[in-house]
């Protein structure tokens, strides 16, 4: 439980520290991605059959936070499925993906990836029993999460 605590502390002091990031002049493809990723995601909440794990993903990518220090840029999902939230974060150095960080995680859920798989699977075992699929590559607007295939 404290380790939960330190994250979310951790997270906090991040989002905290970070300039919220004015709107760029020219083209930028990261956020390009990004605008295309939220405007899927509002698409994807008019229409039938999500549950609520797909509709707690969706609703992350239609309004991530977006922080930017310097020439790094990360953006925030905070996923809430019962009252409980994950956040994760797609971090940049200009226009490159550095990183993709689970920075909490609550109880009860599972996080897990095969190796040589891009997609982090986590899994609700309380509340909804569902799982949701999160691309460590970025938001991935156009398809599902491309998988490095074993030769």
């Amino acid at each position: 439980m404290s380790r939960v605590r330190t994250l979310s502390f951790l997270a906090s002091i991040v989002i905290l520290g970070a300039i919220v990031r004015p709107a760029a002049a020219g083209p930028d493809p990261v956020s390009a991605a990004w605008r295309a990723r939220a405007e899927l995601a509002t698409k994807k909440l008019v229409g039938p059959g999500l549950d609520a794990c797909d509709r707690a993903v969706e609703l992350a990518f239609q309004h991530p936070e977006e922080k930017v220090t310097g020439s790094r840029r990360a953006f925030f999902l905070s996923i809430e499925v019962d009252g409980k939230a994950m956040l994760v974060t797609y971090s940049y150095e200009k226009e490159r993906l550095e990183t993709f960080a689970m920075l909490a995680l609550p109880p009860g859920w599972f996080a897990l990836q095969k190796a040589d798989s891009k997609t982090l699977t986590v899994l609700l075992s309380d509340g909804s029993k569902c799982a949701l699929d999160l691309c460590t590559d970025g938001p991935t607007a156009d398809g599902p999460c491309a998988e490095k295939r074993a030769r």
